[in-house]
């Protein structure tokens, strides 16, 4: 599985905005790929976010 990282975007304003950045390693097979333009389609719409819901009481 290729291994990466989430960084802060300063262009992002007052809202803390991450973006993924893959560590370089060997090219990715096709299945590796479906799997990154997922984790990519999820940040971009807002569903993957670094924050938990807090259970109400």
């Amino acid at each position: 599985m290729r291994r990466g990282f989430f960084e802060r975007d300063p262009a992002a304003g007052d809202r803390p905005v991450y973006r993924l950045r893959w560590i370089s390693e060997e090219v990715l097979d096709e299945r590796q790929r479906n799997y990154a333009r997922f984790v990519r389609y999820l940040i971009a719409s807002g569903r993957l976010t670094e924050f938990t819901e807090e259970p109400t009481r």
